[in-house]
Formats: C-alpha cells, structure tokens, sequence
C-alpha cells in the first residue's frame, strides 16, 4: 500500500487488515488462471479508495468469487473478483 497516496483509505484494509483480499485469484477462478501468465501470481489488483471528511466506509467485501452454475458448468462472470463497499455520510 505504499503507492497509495497520502491521505486515503484503502477500505479492504480497514476491515480486513490481515486478509490478503486477492480479486485476481488463480487459485480460486478457473478464469483468472486461464488468462494468467505462467509465472503470474495471485494479487489483490482492485481497490476502493476514499478521502472525504464528509464521507466514511461501513462495510466491504469481495464479490464474485464464487461461479454461477450455466448448463451444469461453473462459470465465473469475470477473472477479476469485484469489491462490495458501503458508505455512509458523517454526522455532524
């Protein structure tokens, strides 16, 4: 996380600080290892940042990780997991 600019928040860490959160998962999507590189590995590409005084995260997770069964196949509907997060307006 050290590319992230100063001052914001990667909302997969703040919920999850000690879960690696891959969205590219070849281990996990048949999909994410068939459009991989042999020496590719598996990574958390995707995140949700935010900085706002007026805003805060709620929640987040991952979506998509798990395929939807298509004429008895497991298909996924992408090779990049997606993130789930809520946000919520401060009150002051």
């Amino acid at each position: 996380t050290s590319h992230i600019k100063e001052g914001y928040h990667d909302a997969w860490l703040l919920f999850h600080p000690n879960d690696v959160g891959y969205t590219w998962n070849k281990e996990a999507s048949n999909m994410a290892l068939r459009g991989s590189f042999p020496t590719e590995e598996s990574r958390r590409l995707d995140r949700i940042l935010m900085r706002s005084e007026n805003w805060e995260f709620k929640s987040a997770e991952i979506i998509g990780d798990h395929p939807l069964k298509v004429n008895s196949k497991d298909l996924f509907i992408s090779d990049h997991f997606g993130l789930k997060c809520t946000i919520s307006r401060i009150q002051y």
